[in-house]
């Protein structure tokens, strides 16, 4: 996985085609792609009435990226995250972009209050292909993940106060190789 950063967008170039799911802005569900790609946004770049599909677009399209799964976020994208690791002869890499502004508890109000959202985005890129079922459950972990990091970061709901779990606005994005070899049943995910 080759990581570009430009001017508010960063891009993760995946080596080919790959099979991914996601709940990202866009070509989220099941989809196959090539590139993963976060724009940063301000509040200014989406008053009301200006569309944030738009807003995407144009900056995808401007930095020469097309069809790519897409996500969004007000983090800085300097400040991006990558590890990987090794078991049993499946790597998985990582790429993410962690913005706690906006931090939420399960059950919370959507929202923010007082400050730009901050969204969790996190891409796990594995060296096996996945039956759906194992995509599912892949999927899953890392969510389970991600809680356990941010609860044990401390981090307050910025609504009830209580420890929270996630923000109000982050997107998993998971994209898994498709081609080679025979997919990795469930149960057997090494994330």
């Amino acid at each position: 996985m080759q990581i570009h950063h430009g001017d508010r967008l960063l891009v993760a170039a995946l080596g080919g085609p790959h099979r991914c799911l996601s709940s990202a802005m866009r070509h989220g569900g099941l989809a196959v792609a090539t590139q993963v790609a976060w724009v940063q946004v301000h509040n200014t770049d989406l008053p009301i009435g200006v569309d944030p599909f738009d807003v995407m677009d144009a900056r995808l399209r401007a930095g020469g990226v097309v069809d790519a799964v897409g996500l969004m976020t007000s983090r800085s994208l300097e400040h991006f995250l990558t590890a990987r690791r090794i078991v049993d002869d499946v790597q998985v890499d990582v790429l993410a972009t962690v913005g706690l502004s906006n931090a939420l508890r399960i059950g919370d109000l959507p929202g923010f209050i007082g400050s730009p959202p901050g969204t969790i985005n996190v891409l796990a890129r594995l060296s096996v292909p996945l039956t759906d079922a194992a995509l599912v459950e892949a999927i899953a972990m890392a969510a389970e993940a991600r809680t356990a990091a941010v609860r044990e970061a401390n981090v307050p709901s910025r609504r009830s106060g209580a420890p929270s779990t996630g923000t109000g606005t982050e997107r998993r994005a998971r994209t898994l190789m498709v081609p080679g070899g025979d997919p990795m049943k469930p149960g057997r995910s090494p994330i």
